[in-house]
């Protein structure tokens, strides 16, 4: 106890020094439908009940909501009209356009049902929930090795999902664990598999602003696109079929085109993806240092590659093959940057270290005191451990990502391995077996259309992977490392054709296959298996300590203490607020049309305006209910400070009636470390108004029979 003692004293004593600066009460919240009823409603500013949200045993707001891809979005009409973010069928809109028919610069308007084109984005419903924390952690208790928790885990939840979709066919079953190693609910959705586009408005529109304003406010984006539902005659999911009717909604969304004003109560119910709020410091201070400026540095990279080798030198059919990787690309770089910044900015690190240091005096005051500080420790030395490797395992892991040469040729290396340990009456059968992986590999994998971008995203990796001294001696020692990247692809044709012909017609014939790919995938497997094998003894091993870490701090912290965000359906509430990320800067929480203009006339490439939009935004008149009732300006976009993260993407933005009056879309670039914990000064929100939705679609498109669907009229 002699150690253990030391330990509480010094800590004591670093308690005290630092008590004056802890952290208050967090207003923070992304609530489960299970924790609303730890918000007080009324005294927030609602006018609606819980049950008016979300009623388990009737029709509720929540029965308007379907998580669409990967973001959220909301029935608008009882014939199955669902709103969501531009960004959010970009991909979907890109892969329908041609040079000829370039709905991602035009946009496109079903003028009627027949018009509209099927897209494959799957429409997931939350129907009904139940905690299963019990069934899933049946055994896992007694068990102390990590893995062997992780497989217990996986097999129980397997087993509870293979239940639950025989008794609920018709339904997709999943298991999210909202908190690791302690909490479990399973969720049942119906699946809508026939989507078709609506309407897009046009890019400059959609995605005005592009890069140079992503993350930022103020904003000027008519970040949305409206898409419809279809089913089976009995209105369920059926994949599309010139049968299929409109899905008829239990629920859709009342437009409230007269929006909302500052300091107005809104809220949100959407699909937030992944947030950390439960990590212990060194995990935030992995991020800072490691993950985040690499990432951010090596997409910028990439995004520069591509369109130097696209839209750079005109080629506008290839642009749009890239579009959809460089749109996810360039969202994520600037993301990774803001939140580098926002990190920066609030301290959160130290922050972190001073909720550790309360952590660990609470574990002081247990009995168990000895188990718990050595939990706690070995989470500090698990992260230092990554620290050590950090560079060279992330280059290893994006070297299999974005070189699909190398990743086919170490795939197959590793195959020949796995097949030289088995007795040779085994092997041919085995590499019969893989036949249809073979297939895979060598068809989707060696794409010779893209082998110059794929080359220089090598090219690039090797020299990263040199700053780590894991390149193998032959490069190092290489005078024109760029001739020698230039080597491994010379027989890439050759390479493809005798391994697609392999994989068709003689397997066997991998088991001796050998190019200069090969042999280099094989140079470099050692270091990968070990880079696979500490990441997942880590994990392993964290999982088992984590969930000591998390009762600590729901000891420690135990007021409004909410599970991280898992992509099942949460509600944030706030109020549209004005904020100041820089010193004597203020921001008003409303921006108008008025606003497109002056970013047009500055001449930018990202704030582009042909000459009929340019025109359209500079009329003079509009409908007195599409103003801003201070300004008396149209209204284009929303600032508030509700706690929102990836997945939130197309989340309804609803007034405190429960009437929609925006569609989220982003945040404020030091918003961006909301995924790690949210600050009132720093968190804001975006969403397109309401009001500028209903003003493009009505006096730009002529969407009136849309609008009418809507149930939306203009005084």
């Amino acid at each position: 106890m002699k150690n253990t003692n030391i330990k509480i004293l010094l800590l004591i004593a670093g308690i005290l020094t630092l008590q004056l600066s802890f952290a208050s009460k967090p207003d923070e919240g992304m609530f489960p439908l299970s924790d609303l009823k730890k918000i007080n409603l009324e005294k927030a500013g609602f006018g609606i009940t819980q049950e008016d949200i979300f009623n388990p045993n009737g029709i509720s707001l929540t029965n308007a909501l379907v998580r669409i891809g990967g973001c959220t979005g909301s029935f608008i009409s009882d014939e199955g009209l669902i709103i969501t973010n531009h960004h959010c069928v970009f991909g979907a809109v890109s892969g329908v356009s041609t040079v000829e028919k370039n709905y991602l610069e035009t946009g496109f308007m079903a003028k009627n049902k027949s018009e509209e084109i099927p897209v494959n984005i799957p429409c997931k419903i939350t129907r009904s929930y139940d905690d299963v924390s019990s069934i899933i952690l049946d055994g896992v208790e007694a068990l102390k090795d990590g893995t062997e928790r992780q497989l217990k885990i996986k097999e129980n939840t397997k087993a509870l999902i293979e239940k639950e979709s025989k008794l609920h066919p018709d339904l997709t079953i999943e298991v999210s664990e909202m908190f690791l190693g302690r909490s479990y609910v399973l969720f049942r959705y119906e699946v809508l598999k026939d989507t078709r586009l609506v309407y897009v408005p046009p890019r400059q529109i959609g995605k005005f602003g592009g890069d140079t304003d992503n993350w930022e406010w103020p904003r000027h984006t008519g970040d949305f696109s409206i898409v419809r539902a279809y089913s089976n005659k009995d209105n369920k999911t059926a994949d599309y079929s010139t049968e299929n009717i409109p899905y008829i909604p239990q629920k859709h969304l009342t437009i409230n085109p007269e929006g909302v004003q500052e300091d107005d109560l809104v809220f949100i119910l959407g699909y937030p993806g992944r947030t950390f709020r439960h990590q212990p410091a060194p995990y935030i201070e992995y991020q800072q240092k490691h993950l985040l400026p690499f990432i951010s540095e090596w997409f910028a990279l990439k995004i520069d590659i591509m369109m130097q080798h696209s839209r750079n030198i005109g080629d506008e059919a290839r642009y749009l093959e890239f579009a959809s990787s460089i749109e996810r690309l360039a969202n994520v770089r600037k993301n990774y940057e803001g939140k580098l910044q926002g990190l920066a900015r609030t301290n959160l690190l130290n922050q972190k270290i001073r909720d550790d240091h309360r952590i660990r005096l609470k574990a002081s005051q247990q009995p168990n005191i000895e188990e718990l500080f050595k939990a706690l420790d070995d989470i500090e030395n698990l992260y230092k451990s990554r620290d050590l490797v950090a560079q060279k395992h992330l280059i290893l892991s994006f070297l299999q990502q974005d070189a699909p040469y190398f990743r086919t040729a170490l795939q197959i290396v590793k195959m020949q391995q796995e097949a030289e340990n088995l007795p040779k009456n085994q092997r041919k059968a085995y590499w019969e077996s893989k036949k249809t992986t073979l297939k895979s590999l060598t068809t989707q994998s060696m794409s010779p259309k893209n082998q110059d971008i794929e080359l220089l995203f090598f090219e690039h990796l090797m020299a990263k992977l040199a700053t780590e001294n894991a390149a193998p001696e032959s490069y190092l020692k290489a005078k024109n490392k760029k001739n020698w990247v230039a080597s491994l692809y010379k027989k890439y044709t050759k390479d493809k054709n005798n391994w697609s012909k392999w994989a068709e017609n003689n397997p066997v014939k991998f088991s001796k296959a050998k190019s200069s790919m090969t042999l280099f995938a094989a140079s470099l497997l050692p270091d990968i298996l070990e880079a696979e094998k500490q990441a997942n003894e880590l994990n392993a091993a964290l999982n088992v300590l984590l969930p000591i870490y998390t009762e600590l701090k729901s000891q420690t912290f135990p007021d409004n203490f909410i599970p991280d965000a898992n992509s099942t359906m949460r509600l944030t509430y706030g109020y549209i607020r004005r904020y100041s990320p820089n010193d004597g800067e203020v921001h008003y929480p409303l921006t108008s049309v008025q606003g497109i203009i002056e970013k047009y006339k500055t001449g930018k490439e990202d704030y582009f305006l042909p000459d009929n939009l340019s025109v359209f935004f500079q009329r003079t008149t509009f409908p007195e209910m599409l103003l801003d009732k201070k300004n008396k300006k149209p209204v284009v976009c929303m600032l508030y400070n509700l706690d929102t993260t990836g997945g939130n993407s197309g989340s309804p933005v609803m007034d405190k009636n429960g009437n929609l009056v925006g569609v989220n879309f982003d945040r404020s670039y030091t918003a961006t470390i909301n995924d790690y914990a949210w600050n009132e000064e720093y968190s804001r929100s975006i969403a397109v108004d309401i009001r500028f939705v209903v003003y493009v679609m009505k006096y730009l498109s002529g969407a009136d029979h849309l609008l009418k669907e809507m149930n939306v009229e203009l005084q």
